[in-house]
């Protein structure tokens, strides 16, 4: 036989053998990955879907059970009062006898004694009180400088107002080489002292109704800013599912 014949039989028995393709080890871990990948986005999505709905449900339960025409104050007594949304703090401003600038400067509440180290009266709450924490400054001023800072440390409760500090500064500090002597602490001053720079505070309208009030407001404020902060989220989380959802 001659050795064409012999090569035109060859290719006749290969061709006549279906050819088997077998995925390779790439081609499977690809898959496996693929699908990984969808398992992972369909939980991530069912999460985010969830958490929106209980936002929605909380959101909508605080609007309804808030009185509608409840609004923050914008000043009390004859303070001024600036309210950065989405900050833990507030500050009032007023002026005293055209001389004194008056600034306070309110946390919101980042303190609290327990109803075991207080008396209790019935009247109050059973399981404590709640601290909010004070910065005024009173600047007095003469026509043309500044004559100086005094700067009081203060402890707003429901019910009062203590002084924890006094610092004094000078209205024109530049030349101040050394640290500045800032007395000692309030409840190690003389009685009589204490009661004056009380008295003090209270001429300028930071006293016990100042604390009532800052008490209502804060416990507003962080209804206001719980609201704002979950619609906040909800809106993030929502425009992540909304771009998946294009990318899909």
């Amino acid at each position: 036989m001659s050795q064409f014949s012999r090569l035109l039989r060859l290719v006749s028995s290969t061709s006549s053998t279906p050819t088997t393709l077998r995925p390779s080890k790439i081609n499977r871990s690809v898959l496996h990955t693929r699908n990984q990948s969808s398992k992972v986005q369909t939980r991530i999505s069912a999460v985010d879907n969830y958490i929106i709905r209980l936002l929605r449900h909380k959101i909508d339960h605080d609007i309804r059970s808030r009185n509608s025409d409840a609004q923050l104050a914008k000043e009390f007594d004859s303070f001024v009062i600036e309210d950065p949304r989405g900050e833990q703090l507030i500050r009032m401003r007023k002026k005293y006898r055209s001389t004194e600038d008056i600034k306070v400067e309110a946390t919101m509440f980042d303190g609290f004694v327990s109803s075991s180290s207080i008396a209790i009266s019935d009247d109050e709450d059973a399981y404590g009180k709640l601290r909010i924490s004070l910065t005024v400054e009173v600047s007095k001023h003469s026509q043309s400088d500044s004559i100086g800072v005094v700067q009081f440390e203060c402890s707003a409760w429901p019910d009062s107002l203590s002084i924890r500090k006094v610092f004094v500064k000078p209205g024109n500090d530049s030349f101040v080489s050394s640290p500045i002597f800032n007395g000692r602490d309030f409840k190690d001053l003389d009685s009589r002292l204490q009661q004056g720079l009380m008295d003090y505070l209270k001429e300028r309208g930071v006293d016990v109704e100042l604390s009532i009030f800052l008490h209502d407001y804060m416990t507003n404020k962080d209804r206001f800013e719980l609201l704002n902060w979950m619609e906040v989220i909800k809106a993030y989380i929502e425009v992540r599912v909304t771009h998946r959802s294009v990318e899909n």
